[in-house]
């Protein structure tokens, strides 16, 4: 039978790995919004490029640092205390460039960590948090 997809519909936030020993008030914390299912499957649609040369040789590129970092850019509703100590708000308007010069400041790795997280947590949330 048929039923109906769970999906998390309501804001969630995420602590990055590093942050979670210190104490509260130094830790990082971002709010985002869930992916919708289009998002989502977009993404999915465009994990990896696939080119040809001129002889037809074909090759895979992964494209997870650049999918991360377009998918925070989507959903990123705001941070709290990042950069730790000297905190800086996130773009609460629609300016891309604003919010897209914010992500700068992430490391490559964390990025990558805040957008796997929040495609994971988009795709299925705990069940009294889904429609």
């Amino acid at each position: 039978m048929a039923k109906k997809a769970l999906r998390t519909v309501e804001e969630f936030t995420y602590t990055p790995e590093a942050d979670r020993p210190l104490p509260a008030i130094e830790q990082s914390v971002f709010r985002f919004r869930p992916l919708t299912q289009a998002e989502r499957l977009h993404a999915i649609d465009s994990a990896e490029t696939i080119t040809a040369d001129a002889s037809g040789a074909r090759s895979i590129q992964p494209r997870g640092f650049t999918q991360a970092r377009e998918l925070v850019l989507l959903a990123l509703i705001s941070a709290e205390n990042f950069p730790a100590g000297e905190p800086v708000p996130y773009p609460a308007d629609k300016d891309t460039r604003k919010k897209s010069a914010y992500l700068e400041m992430l490391d490559d790795v964390l990025l990558f960590e805040l957008g796997n997280y929040l495609f994971a947590r988009s795709a299925l949330g705990e069940p009294e948090k889904n429609s």
